[in-house]
């Protein structure tokens, strides 16, 4: 028995850990990002609703594609945003800009 489809399922259960992970970890940090963007409670969270539409939109869409095109046609360009979208939500200077990352956040765990 070959460990070998072992091998290649790590690195993707490792994925799906850091974007469950992600999920779970940005509830603690809304009050202070609230704070930093001069916002209100009610508006703050509209970054992780955004990224729960945008993901439940989207994510029925995206499997039937990823059928069609190949899950790594799709997995690695998610990847890649979802990295980004992350990155540009903690070093975003305003609201106006870590919202748009939300949903491109949504959009890459979607696929």
């Amino acid at each position: 028995m070959s460990s070998l489809p072992g091998r290649r399922l790590l690195p993707l259960m490792l994925v799906m850990f850091l974007i469950g992970g992600a999920e779970v970890v940005a509830g603690p940090m809304m009050a202070p990002m609230g704070e930093s963007f001069a916002v209100p409670a009610a508006r703050i969270a509209w970054l992780p609703a955004t990224y729960a539409l945008v993901y439940a939109v989207l994510a029925p869409l995206l499997g039937p594609l990823s059928d069609r095109l190949g899950r790594k046609a799709l997995l690695l360009p998610a990847l890649v945003g979802f990295g980004i979208a992350n990155a540009g939500i903690a070093l975003a200077p305003a609201f106006a800009v870590a919202l748009p990352c939300a949903a491109l956040a949504g959009l890459s765990a979607a696929a």
